[in-house]
């Protein structure tokens, strides 16, 4: 067509003739001294806006008019404006990302974009590990935990089948509670902090630990205190002659049976370990083992106290030794709660080896040939045995005779005890006299002097008995100030493991009995 190869041809020329009308016209519009918008000019785009039966659109007919060019006819029909949809639609739209109005800020858009995309996704991968720390470390824990009950049972099977008691060997049971004990999640890291790689929402520590204390609970309940309620029921059989000794015991099997108003902890852990420690695993070899029981004793105490004992005492017996300690007086019944807390109370006992002093091996010895170091006056029969524990001991015994009547069953708790409170006092301490007499008596009556003359040429315990410091000027020394007992006690002296009693209390209390005391505890008088 010759029409339109002209027109092609001379559409570049006709192109650059709108130069300066295109620069005016793009310079008015975005001149900053009329708008305050900041805006940049993105590009130039020419298209055809509606066909007007012509290849020029209405800008080239009217720059062509402008030159003098007559425009061609037009052809039928209405125009369109296919030419500036496809110019948005294809073109300017997709091509918004091409230019910004600022590189720098453009730059800094795409990095802020890429660290906040880089900061989730660390984000995620963060939360995802230590979500994963969590599991696995709580998997391990539920795993070892099933692994070591794996083993009790196997180890504890015996155990676990017998539903008799036929021997209170605490020995047979220390290993199985052991291993319950030491659960990794059981009653011994009970205390301890969670790891923190348990915790963040997953941890199953709380649960473990609560299904590990049920079973120590348990386990102390059939293999522990079965056993101990049996060796008490022994212990009562056995002094059922003697209401004095049998008083402790029965009051202890009492409580381990649930069958007390109150039950006092440590009263029952101070007569376990002295039966521990003095009959039943006695010497330092078992020191360990008396450890760890006593370990498990107090956590059986801890751990009962939401339940009652599931074991039914032996009725006929305590209704025996009650009846024994029916026929205890009034002083008899005092003075075996008085003893019964001497253990606890930690008293130092008096050793003649020591207060001779180092050289006492050289001048004394035993007139059985024993050991000089285990000649000992107990604690309760010293200065501070009787000042520091005796006196206060007499100060509160008339409440504690009123409080323990329940150990004597019905007929301890219908009598009356007001009317011999009165005679109590004397009568106490009139056997404490005798008893202390009685336990001096006994330890110098095995100490005897040595030869003088046997050891010849070297003379050594004659050396000894001459010397300043000589042992028998120190022992003698040492018997005088403990047998003067209202001469007071130094504070510090001995350990009696109770605190000060007050002054004025602990005179009301031996008034009660029959006791008065004048001033202050160094002018002690009963």
């Amino acid at each position: 067509d010759p029409v339109a190869r002209i027109a092609l041809f001379g559409f570049p020329a006709q192109f650059g003739a709108l130069k300066n009308r295109i620069t005016q016209f793009i310079g008015s519009l975005f001149d900053t001294s009329r708008s305050q918008v900041n805006v940049s000019l993105r590009g130039l785009y020419f298209s055809s806006g509606t066909q007007e039966g012509t290849p020029f659109d209405q800008v080239l007919g009217a720059i062509g008019r402008s030159f003098g060019s007559a425009s061609q006819a037009h052809l039928s029909g209405a125009g369109k404006s296919f030419f500036l949809h496809d110019l948005l639609a294809k073109v300017i739209f997709p091509e918004s990302g091409w230019v910004s109005f600022d590189r720098a800020a453009e730059r800094r858009i795409r990095l802020a974009r890429f660290g906040g995309l880089a900061a989730i996704a660390l984000a995620a991968l963060a939360a995802l590990g230590v979500l994963g720390l969590s599991f696995f470390a709580n998997r391990e824990l539920i795993a070892s935990t099933r692994q070591a009950m794996a083993h009790y049972r196997d180890s504890a099977d015996s155990l676990l089948k017998s539903t008799t008691v036929t021997d209170v060997d605490l020995e047979n049971v220390i290993g199985s509670l052991d291993q319950l004990r030491n659960l990794p999640a059981g009653f011994e890291n009970g205390d301890q902090g969670k790891p923190i790689e348990e915790t963040f929402g997953l941890s199953q520590r709380e649960r473990l630990l609560s299904a590990s204390k049920t079973a120590y609970r348990q386990a102390l309940e059939r293999s522990f205190r079965s056993r101990l309620l049996v060796q008490a029921e022994r212990t009562i059989q056995a002094r059922m002659a003697d209401p004095i000794a049998l008083y402790e015991p029965l009051k202890i099997y009492l409580m381990l049976g649930g069958k007390a108003p109150k039950v006092d902890d440590e009263l029952i852990v101070s007569w376990m370990k002295q039966d521990w420690e003095e009959n039943r695993y006695p010497g330092e070899n078992n020191r360990e083992g008396r450890a760890q029981l006593e370990k498990h004793l107090r956590a059986m105490l801890a751990l009962d106290d939401a339940y009652d004992p599931a074991f039914a005492l032996n009725q006929p017996l305590v209704e025996a030794a009650q009846r024994s300690l029916g026929r205890m007086s009034l002083a008899d019944r005092a003075s075996a709660q008085i003893k019964s807390a001497v253990y606890a109370a930690r008293l130092q006992d008096f050793s003649v080896a020591a207060k001779a002093g180092p050289e006492a091996q050289l001048l004394f010895e035993r007139i059985d040939g024993s050991e000089l170091a285990d000649l000992k006056v107990p604690g309760l029969y010293t200065r501070a045995g009787f000042n520091r524990f005796f006196l206060p001991q007499l100060s509160r015994i008339a409440q504690m005779l009123v409080d323990d009547r329940w150990v004597l069953g019905g007929g301890g708790e219908q009598g009356g005890i007001d009317q011999d409170l009165p005679k109590l006092g004397p009568e106490l301490v009139d056997r404490y006299g005798k008893e202390f007499a009685a336990a001096w008596n006994g330890v110098l009556d095995q100490l005897k002097l040595k030869a003088m003359l046997k050891d010849k040429p070297q003379y050594l315990a004659l050396s000894a008995l001459a010397a300043p410091d000589s042992p028998l000027d120190q022992l003698f020394t040492a018997i005088a100030n403990e047998t003067a007992l209202t001469k007071g006690d130094s504070a510090g002296e001995g350990d009696t493991g109770t605190a000060e009693p007050d002054p004025a209390s602990m005179a009301k209390g031996l008034a009660r009995i029959g006791l008065q005391i004048a001033g202050g505890k160094s002018q002690s008088r009963a």
